[in-house]
């Protein structure tokens, strides 16, 4: 994580969803040491000179961590480097002092077919750690001391990983190169991570300075996460904090929103019933269209080929129709041109009313009531 500078991924609740979680936890918080001389009880200047032993015979140093023993959860942090973000003097080395503080999140989840997108939302310092190492220690081991923790293990476990990892020293020589020398304090199991391999390496703090030796140091801020190297302590204790999410060993309940299109359906029966009632509506008009169709047309009718059939019975249209049995187009002769009407035929040799299709003027108009054949 601090040679990467991310977070480690947060297992997802649903391939696709998104919730916002508040939670409290440690993280650092850095400031310039004459800020600190001014806020902070028992920062002093002769506890900080005495910190920083004057460097070895022909060596330079780059930068040097240290936590001194009068104080508690507290990093005295100098490296040779100026940054024009944080200082505005060029000649005038970095002198940091970084505290272990309880502090507020809020931040936002979001993940995406699975993989997850945290956004901070609100980080707030709320407390300073001022806990002793043998407070933390009875809290991190409590079935081996028999005392009830006071503290909470995590922020000394966060501290020792995290205060190993900035303590040390980074010397160079123009015989030698560039070395680090771990304090004893942070060549612990935990912390096995060489501060070169970290993303703070890139911090301008540490190589922009006219004593580096080497015109080929490391000048891309990249890996420096906001720019400095105070931030970069600070972004990177937040980084460990949201990492611990990925253990899923929380127990806080928030709503989370699931984004995945599904399919719900829902009973409503105000619905349902409008839609019956205006369905049965429509049938009923229907019917009674079809009632007054048939009133008034006397007879059913539709639009069949036997329909077609019956109607079509007339001898003037069969003679017509001689010649023109396969139905051939182009008709020929004024055939095409001539009117059809349904009604009735008229005709002295008929014995019954017949009704038929036939040319204009040789059907009347139908008689209502009467019988057809």
């Amino acid at each position: 994580m601090a040679s990467s500078t991310q977070v480690l991924p947060v297992p997802a609740p649903f391939s696709n969803s998104s919730y916002e979680l508040s939670f409290w936890g440690p993280s650092y918080k850095c400031q310039r040491l004459g800020e600190a001389l001014m806020e902070i009880d028992g920062v002093t200047q002769k506890l900080w000179d005495s910190e920083f032993p004057d460097p070895q015979f022909q060596t330079t140093r780059i930068y040097m961590g240290t936590a001194p023993s009068d104080l508690n959860n507290t990093i005295f942090i100098s490296a040779a480097g100026s940054n024009p973000l944080w200082n505005d003097n060029a000649t005038q080395p970095t002198e940091l002092v970084c505290q272990l503080w309880n502090t507020s999140y809020v931040v936002d989840m979001h993940f995406t077919n699975g993989i997850p997108t945290l956004t901070p939302i609100s980080v707030d310092h709320v407390a300073y750690a001022n806990w002793s190492e043998g407070a933390a220690s009875s809290s991190a081991a409590p079935s081996y001391s028999g005392l009830d923790p006071t503290v909470n293990a995590g922020f000394y476990i966060m501290h020792m990983i995290l205060s190993g990892l900035l303590q040390g020293e980074l010397v160079q020589s123009k015989r030698a190169g560039v070395w680090e020398n771990k304090t004893v304090a942070s060549t612990t199991t935990y912390t096995d991570t060489s501060f070169a391999y970290t993303g703070l390496f890139s911090c301008p703090e540490l190589w922009n300075t006219s004593s580096y030796y080497y015109s080929h140091g490391n000048d891309s801020t990249g890996l420096c996460r906001n720019g400095t190297l105070a931030q970069a302590i600070e972004d990177l204790s937040h980084n460990f904090t949201y990492s611990l999410l990925s253990l899923n060993g929380g127990n806080t309940t928030v709503k989370v929103v699931d984004l995945t299109y599904r399919n719900y359906y829902i009973y409503g029966p105000t619905s349902l019933l409008a839609a019956y009632m205006s369905a049965l509506a429509v049938t009923i008009a229907c019917v009674v269209v079809g009632f007054c169709s048939l009133r008034r047309n006397g007879v059913p009718q539709n639009n069949s080929f036997s329909s077609f059939l019956m109607t079509t019975r007339n001898p003037e249209l069969d003679r017509l129709a001689v010649g023109h049995c396969l139905g051939s187009e182009p008709l020929k002769g004024n055939i095409d041109k001539v009117r059809l009407q349904f009604g009735e035929v008229e005709g002295a040799n008929l014995q019954h009313r017949h009704a038929a299709f036939g040319s204009k003027g040789s059907v009347t108009t139908l008689s209502k009531g009467e019988d057809y054949y």
